[in-house]
């Protein structure tokens, strides 16, 4: 009974001791076990290697004992142990941070190198300030990546000239209004320029977004095809890429183009811009029109939307530049040799195919309307009901 309370004794002064931190390198190189009270407490051992053997086994557990006490003795708010968890793991998150930084820092160098390569091959021409600088837009073959930048800069930049590239048009400030210009803009070579608005009894929110659902697919309710523009890639934040074939059966006429919706207080901009693309080279065969387009939803009451859009078409081209106005006219089914009265005739054709595409463009726009304003209507019934 007095060895146990010698034993606990020693292993109080003990626990005070590394509590402390009072211990020295010369106190544990001075220690005796034969004057410890553990071996003390085995006197009734006669054999000196037995009770070596015994007391260093108990010495041992004692001191197990002492650094399970040590782990958990709260020293803070959590024991050390939790406390190098901790830390291990938020060094793992902050090297996989790294890691993802740095692969972000390589794609933006290599961006910049193409970008660098590409601005010192320029050449600044004397351009009028009025004149847009920004008209044909190539995107450059590489890694995902640096593309889905590449797509999002274009359609960005884009959006923020819209109040620049509009500001010479003229909108009433209500109704219904159409407006649709065919320019010759270099012999023989025809851009159609149309200007259109519309309002609709509907919430701005409702609008903007039946507006992105419509513009995507009004290519093949017009067109009457069974088949979706293909989407090549997703830039996110609204940002989309497509290919489209737009032509008649008799001449393949494909656009690559970015789709990108931009939201403010009061108004949602959508742009649509063909582009060139380095990766998806066309055919020699193959024609392309460049386009640029911008719709604008602007709130006008609580349940009431104008939509004013403006669309530029440039001539047909294909690898070796514009297509000659008789190949352009044989397509539309117009005959003739000499090329002023086709160049008239295009003309009046151009109008009248935009002008019934306006109208089928307002009937497409309400049906995409009607049939999202019915659906959310028809889940808010059905939440309603399982409630």
């Amino acid at each position: 009974m007095q060895a146990e309370c010698e034993f606990d004794q020693h292993l109080s002064k003990k626990r005070k001791f590394y509590e402390t931190s009072a211990a020295s390198s010369e106190d544990v190189d001075a220690f005796d076990f034969e004057s410890h009270p553990l071996y003390c407490s085995l006197a009734h051992i006669k054999t000196k290697r037995v009770k070596e053997l015994e007391f260093f086994k108990l010495h041992i557990y004692d001191l197990q004992g002492q650094i399970m006490y040590l782990k958990r003795c709260q020293t803070s708010k959590l024991p050390w142990e939790d406390i190098a968890l901790a830390l291990k793991d938020d060094t793992l998150k902050k090297v996989r941070d790294n890691r993802s930084l740095k692969q972000e820092v390589d794609e933006y160098a290599r961006m910049s190198d193409l970008l660098k390569a590409w601005i010192s091959s320029m050449v600044t021409p004397s351009r009028c300030l009025f004149e847009e600088s920004w008209r044909h837009a190539r995107l450059f073959g590489g890694d995902e990546a640096t593309r889905k930048v590449g797509l999002a800069w274009i359609i960005r930049q884009m959006y923020q000239n819209t109040e620049r590239a509009l500001s010479h048009l003229v909108y009433p400030e209500d109704g219904d209004f159409l407006d649709i210009q065919v320019i010759e803009t270099d012999p023989n070579v025809l851009e159609t320029r149309v200007m259109h608005q519309f309002t609709v009894d509907a919430t701005f929110e409702a609008v903007s977004e039946a507006m992105y659902t419509a513009e995507k697919s009004f290519a093949k309710y017009y067109l009457k095809r069974d088949a979706d523009a293909v989407r090549l890639s997703n830039a996110g934040c609204d940002i989309e890429y497509y290919q489209e074939q737009v032509g008649p059966a008799e001449q393949n006429i494909t656009d690559y183009f970015i789709l990108g919706r931009f939201h403010d207080e009061d108004q949602t901009t959508l742009c649509l811009k063909t582009i060139l693309d380095d990766a998806y080279p066309l055919e020699d065969n193959t024609w392309t029109a460049l386009t640029k387009q911008w719709v604008i939803a602007t709130r006008q009451g609580a349940n009431k939307t104008r939509l004013r859009s403006y669309y530029s078409i440039e001539h047909p081209s294909c690898q070796n530049g514009f297509v000659p106005l008789e190949q352009v006219a044989n397509l539309w089914g117009i005959k003739g040799e000499d090329p002023s009265p086709l160049t008239s005739r295009l003309k009046e054709r151009n109008v009248k195919s935009h002008t019934r595409q306006r109208q089928v463009y307002v009937e497409h726009f309400k049906n995409v309307l009607d049939f999202a304003t019915t659906s959310v209507k028809e889940e808010q019934v059905e939440r309603t009901k399982s409630l």
